[in-house]
């Protein structure tokens, strides 16, 4: 079977499937090609990542990417950088040598700068690398930092990631500008741009419980076709993206912070405990109190992730 035959009722993961939807604490994910490819005969087939960008490390061996129907023949060394949203599938040769990154959208902001990220990084692009050339040793030094950290827990492990990851990033960028092999943006992903612009509106406001007209009108277009892009790429509505941003923010801060119920619901904008208790116990099936009971004992126990959204699974 082609690859392009599979692009139908594409799922979407966190990591490729799995069905959760955050990764903690680090913000960031990191394993080899071959850790889970392997479990799936070297073929990942096409999915999304809703709100994870990540970046595939050739190192050695052969593979070949579809990024939204479009292909890309990886031979090591090389990189492929994968915004959220983008359907996309892998074939690997055995015995391949690489690792993915997988990051949280939330988080690159804070290491790059709005700018950058949108100027150098909001598409996928491939990146071809010559074994000699020197961004290419920056790029795999930092990389073998990167993994280094992630497997230990040393002093400073989290902040020492993240400086790694920052760097890494900006010699991703220097190269891509350099090298301009940067996709061409169809008529078909215009949806997924918009969709991507109002995922970050939607994280700059959901504390101020702003209504879609808003996002809509910052978006240049109307609620109605915020709506539809929302369906079509996310296959929600966009309410539905502002409640779950909601809930999954009142998730963290119940399981994360040490604060009171009704200090949560003041952080997250509403008007009192009941009104946010009402609303979760909606939307997570679970009270506040019994999910940070539930979720503090599984993250003792190490048990997969508590920040499930089943609804979310598709």
């Amino acid at each position: 079977m082609s690859m392009e035959d599979w692009l139908r009722n594409v799922p979407s993961y966190a990591l490729y499937g799995e069905e959760i939807d955050e990764i903690i604490p680090e913000r960031m994910h990191c394993e080899s090609i071959a850790e889970r490819s392997e479990l799936y005969e070297w073929e990942i087939r096409p999915h999304r990542h809703e709100v994870f960008f990540q970046i595939l490390y050739v190192e050695q061996g052969q593979g070949v990417a579809l990024v939204d129907q479009q292909r890309f023949d990886l031979t090591g060394p090389c990189a492929l950088w994968i915004p959220p949203l983008l359907t996309h599938g892998f074939q690997f040769s055995q015995g391949i040598r690489g690792y993915v990154l997988t990051i949280e959208d939330g988080l690159l902001p804070s290491l790059l700068g709005e700018s950058l990220l949108q100027s150098t990084l909001a598409y996928p692009q491939r990146l071809l690398f010559a074994v000699d050339e020197a961004e290419y040793q920056h790029f795999h030094q930092v990389m073998a930092a990167i993994l280094l950290e992630y497997k230990h827990s040393s002093w400073g492990r989290l902040q020492a990631l993240h400086a790694n990851l920052s760097l890494l990033l900006v010699h991703l960028g220097r190269a891509l500008m350099q090298q301009q092999d940067t996709l061409t943006v169809t008529q078909d992903n215009r949806a997924g741009r918009h969709v991507r612009k109002y995922l970050a509106l939607v994280d700059r406001h959901y504390r101020q419980h702003r209504p879609v007209q808003f996002y809509a009108e910052r978006l240049g277009i109307t609620p109605t076709q915020l709506n539809r892009v929302c369906q079509q790429v996310l296959g929600k509505t966009a309410l539905t993206v502002i409640h779950q941003r909601l809930l999954l923010e009142g998730k963290r801060d119940l399981l994360y912070a040490n604060l009171s119920i009704n200090e949560v619901a003041q952080s997250l904008g509403f008007a009192d405990q009941a009104y946010f208790s009402r609303f979760f116990t909606r939307h997570s099936g679970a009270t506040p109190s019994e999910f940070r009971q539930q979720a503090r004992q599984q993250l003792v126990s190490g048990r997969a992730t508590p920040l499930q959204r089943n609804a979310d699974i598709v």
